[in-house]
């Protein structure tokens, strides 16, 4: 096995809609072919604190492996928009089938990753992609309504107020106001401030569509998640497992 890594940076991978997403691909440097390690996440795959620290990249490739790390659907370096988990089944499956066909690639696709990207492949199995041959999830949900948005029927508001406003705001406001710095700027300069008194607006409901998410403009980026009707879309499938036992 080689021990040279060949780094490939912003891969196009188109989805069925046409929409691109971009991944970064770590593969031997030899000319046979390798099984594919792919991660799909919302958090950023040039961060190193997640493209790098769950599983070692580098060393997965030395032991043989291609490592794909993509960036979901309008995050950082992908097209489209972003609406949480929305997208995920569909792009996730669009994406293992593009993995497997690489012309390095010996046609078997596993999957890796933890809490978001570990649902990532939840739902990418669920749809059953043909080359798809095993998931890794780790410290993942398996019911989005029960484990995410309440705990025990009690609405989580520290969880997710605290996952949206640090883990998904900064790069929204940087894909909306990046045209217009002044703009960017002094919505940055609130988004620092709220995140500084977090803890006074746990008060302020989900449901009320949480007021600072409008000041800031990307309130619509998470109408799913305020919308906590028992027939809203995100809510339909109450629970990944017992589709799995439908298949």
């Amino acid at each position: 096995m080689s021990e040279q890594i060949i780094l490939e940076k912003n891969v196009a991978c188109p989805m069925r809609d046409g929409v691109i997403l971009r991944a970064d691909i770590y593969r031997p440097s030899d000319n046979m072919k390798h099984p594919v390690l792919l991660t799909r996440l919302p958090y950023g795959k040039d961060d190193p604190h997640f493209s790098h620290r769950y599983l070692d990249t580098n060393r997965l490739v030395l032991a043989g492996y291609i490592v794909i790390v993509q960036d979901v659907r309008g995050r950082f370096n992908s097209d489209g928009d972003f609406y949480p988990f929305r997208w995920e089944a569909d792009d996730g499956y669009d994406t293992v089938e593009w993995a497997a066909n690489l012309s390095y690639a010996d046609g078997n696709v596993g999957m890796f990753g933890l809490s978001y990207y570990g649902f990532t492949q939840l739902l990418a199995a669920r749809e059953q992609p043909p080359h798809l041959r095993a998931i890794f999830p780790a410290m993942t949900l398996n019911d989005l309504k029960s484990n995410m948005v309440y705990h025990n029927g009690i609405p989580s508001l520290a969880t997710m107020k605290t996952w949206i406003l640090e883990s998904m705001v900064p790069d929204l406001l940087l894909r909306k106001y990046r045209g217009n710095q002044e703009v960017y700027t002094h919505k940055m300069e609130q988004w620092a401030d709220a995140l500084d008194r977090l803890p006074e607006n746990y008060h302020q409901t989900l449901q009320d569509g949480w007021p600072l998410l409008h000041q800031l403009g990307v309130a619509e980026d998470f109408f799913e998640i305020f919308q906590l009707e028992d027939n809203a879309p995100l809510w339909k499938q109450t629970s990944i497992l017992e589709s799995y036992e439908k298949l």
